[in-house]
């Protein structure tokens, strides 16, 4: 008995020594007591030594097999990620190239992306929705302009489209003014917005605008009906038509009708994309009501229609220093004294002759010029003409007419903020009609189409305007060249 008990306790001895060489070896190799087990034991046994530990029975190939679809899987989701983001750079260059292509394609001019930073506050809201589908609540109104000449004329087509849309309580297509007539068949590559040349936000108190891409979402292209003139079709009729479908990508086409009908704005009352052929030459004006609210509504457009904001800064600056901020007067007299004939051609003998009468005209004028500014006590003249006007301008100050001020007066560096418009005409002319419609007196040639809105402003505050023919008292043949 005895030494059965000694025999018990050397064999428990002996795996009680087994085990703790087992646990000193499991920590020097980081293993624990169920990889122990797992070593030397049977899966039950490895349950009771290790406790919750379960051990893992599967094969080292399993294992294997297992670690290798793992990493097969992050292999195959870390492609899918790399794919994905590679797609999204192509797609965003893909991007990048196709707007640089389609700003390429649809250039328009070459000051074109320097005159858009400019105007970006300014450009018109969009009164339609993104929503493709017609708003057939809504009536649209586009006028024609049928002769194609400067930009001065079209103005005067726009005011009376303004006052057409107020009276008929309709959405008018924003045009596209041309600056020469020779340059319109370049379609847009000299065309400027409406909201490069007048406050938008004065005007939309009165109407709302429509750009010509929304007007053909809306109208489908085309017109349903042109109010016309009395006086029949227009010459140029077939340019107008091969210009408005280029530009605008809009039908237009003459309505049959008798010549010397009368029409108005209210017999169309119905019609919901209508055209009006340009109003400014509608006699009488296609409002369908009174001389008196024909009035008013001029008047209304008139008082709203002013040149946008940093035309009306520059000019500002330069009123500022002109005459030392006193009160001036502003002539517009288009002399051509001492210029010659356009190059390269030769001054015809005639042409020789008007131009010595011309020269004789403006001695002659320079004198009732000088008494008109001493019987209003001005100290100062404008004068807007080109920089090789030289002549002329010498014909003035010779003639007593005091501090005579010209364009070339005014451009930089004397006025640096105005700068940026030194070699643009289109702008360069707005500053200066501005600067005319602020004059005290202002005094221009009868026939000048320049003159035009200077002269409807100044109406509109009852500021002295005269013709120049009444002024210097010569026949107007000797005017201007």
């Amino acid at each position: 008995m005895a030494l059965y008990r000694w025999r018990s306790r050397s064999k428990f001895t002996i795996l009680l020594m087994v085990i703790i060489v087992l646990i000193v070896v499991g920590e020097r190799k980081k293993l624990t007591i169920g990889k122990i087990g797992e070593l030397f034991l049977t899966p039950k046994a490895c349950e009771e030594v290790g406790g919750d530990e379960k051990m893992d029975t599967r094969t080292t190939q399993e294992k294997n097999s297992e670690s290798d679809i793992i990493r097969e899987e992050h292999h195959s989701d870390k492609t899918v990620q790399e794919n994905n983001e590679k797609a999204k750079v192509k797609e965003e260059q893909h991007d990048d190239k196709t707007v640089e292509k389609k700003n390429e394609k649809e250039e328009i001019h070459p000051d074109q992306k320097q005159r858009e930073r400019e105007t970006t506050k300014d450009k018109p809201e969009t009164r339609v929705s993104k929503d493709s589908a017609p708003h057939l609540d809504r009536r649209y109104l586009m006028y024609v302009h049928w002769d194609l000449t400067g930009p001065n004329v079209q103005y005067g087509h726009f005011r009376k489209a303004v006052a057409s849309a107020l009276y008929s309580n309709r959405t008018l297509m924003m045009p596209y003014f041309w600056p020469i007539a020779s340059h319109q068949e370049n379609l847009r590559s000299e065309g400027r917005r409406v909201n490069e040349t007048f406050d938008m936000s004065k005007l939309k108190q009165l109407i709302d605008f429509i750009t010509p891409e929304e007007y053909n979402r809306e109208c489908n292209h085309s017109m349903e009906a042109l109010l016309v003139s009395k006086n029949g079709k227009p010459d140029l009729w077939e340019r107008v038509v091969k210009h408005y479908s280029k530009v605008y990508t809009i039908e237009v086409s003459y309505p049959d009708i008798p010549v010397g009908t009368v029409q108005s704005l209210d017999d169309y009352d119905s019609v919901r994309c209508l055209g009006v052929l340009t109003p400014n030459w509608m006699r009488p004006p296609p409002y369908g009501a009174s001389l008196e609210l024909n009035a008013n509504l001029t008047k209304i457009v008139i008082e709203h229609l002013v040149f946008k904001p940093d035309v009306q800064k520059a000019a500002d600056q330069i009123i500022e220093k002109i005459c030392d901020g006193q009160p001036y007067l502003a002539l517009n007299w288009r002399n051509k004294s001492g210029e010659g004939c356009a190059p390269p051609r030769r001054c015809e003998e005639w042409q020789v002759q008007y131009l010595a009468e011309l020269k004789k005209t403006a001695i002659q004028g320079t004198k009732n010029i000088s008494k008109l500014m001493s019987d209003n006590n001005l100290k100062c003249i404008y004068v807007p003409v080109p920089f090789y006007s030289k002549l002329f301008l010498k014909i003035l100050s010779d003639g007593g007419v005091p501090n005579v001020i010209s364009t070339e007066d005014i451009i930089p560096p004397k006025y640096p903020d105005v700068e940026k418009y030194k070699h643009d005409n289109y702008y360069w002319s707005m500053i200066e009609q501005e600067i005319c419609i602020r004059s005290k007196i202002f005094v221009g040639w009868r026939h000048s189409s320049w003159i035009d809105l200077i002269f409807a402003k100044r109406k509109v505050k009852d500021d002295v305007s005269l013709y120049l023919e009444d002024v210097i008292k010569a026949t107007a043949n000797y005017i201007i060249l």
